[in-house]
């Protein structure tokens, strides 16, 4: 009998609402995926959301998509009050060296890389800065069009604040610790160049918050970094006191946090 392990992560989109993405592992390199979210979505706006996911679940392999299925209790074009959505998605990851390439590498020098890597930690910082100043229309600007097109600016501001300012608090320090770039992905929703900005933030509510930023570059030349996909989770001081050392490094891990 297969054996099927599945495992939970609880995420926030960055489109006001929250959602959970679980994902079953079917074999050594097949997954399932599953979002569950408060706002029904396009077909094309959730394989965006759970790409950068998908990226990270097939650890250092390409993943590809396949047969996909959604349930919705409103038509999936429409964004209504009290309304969730479903949608489950078949992924299978590859390693790039074998698989059919379609698209073609940006051309890129080790020094054009650094230097865009080094504008998405610097971008990724300003975005968090602003949400933490209470910029909202400012961190609003930066979002791709599917995140804007997901929620309008009142919805997602009044989500945001309510976050940063009920559960975390002033910032006590930033550790923005990984910069990964991703050449025109295969089966990406848009072609270009995607960074994966990881960091660590100290809240005075908040002793650990981890997450990371996923930014969209359209051409190397180009200086339109939009945020295409958010994700963090973080533990209260009240919660930290009740987990045990044991337990404390694999819930940071679950949250995607930096191993020590």
């Amino acid at each position: 009998m297969r054996k099927i392990c599945t495992l939970f992560v609880l995420l926030y989109c960055g489109y006001g609402t929250a959602a959970t993405l679980s994902y079953t592992q079917l074999s050594a390199d097949t997954f399932q995926l599953v979002l569950n979210n408060d706002v029904p979505l396009e077909v094309g706006q959730a394989q965006s959301s759970i790409y950068a996911s998908a990226i990270k679940i097939c650890n250092g392999k390409k993943p590809i998509f396949g047969k996909y299925s959604f349930d919705s209790l409103e038509p999936i074009t429409k964004v209504s009050e009290g309304s969730s959505f479903t949608f489950n998605q078949a992924v299978k990851c590859t390693d790039e060296i074998e698989a059919v390439e379609s698209r073609k590498k940006i051309e890129l020098s080790s020094a054009q890389e650094e230097i865009i890597k080094s504008k998405a930690k610097i971008m990724a910082n300003e975005y968090l800065s602003a949400k933490e100043a209470g910029k909202y229309k400012s961190a609003y600007e930066m979002l791709g069009s599917v995140m804007k097109n997901i929620n309008e600016f009142p919805a997602w501001r009044h989500a945001e604040s309510e976050y940063f300012e009920d559960s975390l608090g002033k910032l006590v320090s930033r550790d923005i610790w990984r910069t990964t770039l991703y050449n025109n992905p295969e089966n990406s929703p848009t072609p270009g160049l995607y960074l994966a900005v990881d960091y660590e933030n100290i809240y005075e509510k908040s002793p650990i918050h981890c997450g990371y930023i996923a930014w969209h570059l359209p051409t190397a030349d180009s200086e339109e970094f939009t945020v295409v996909r958010e994700e963090y989770g973080n533990i209260t001081t009240d919660i930290l006191k009740k987990i045990s050392k044991d337990n404390l490094q694999a819930t940071r891990k679950q949250l995607g946090c930096r191993a020590f």
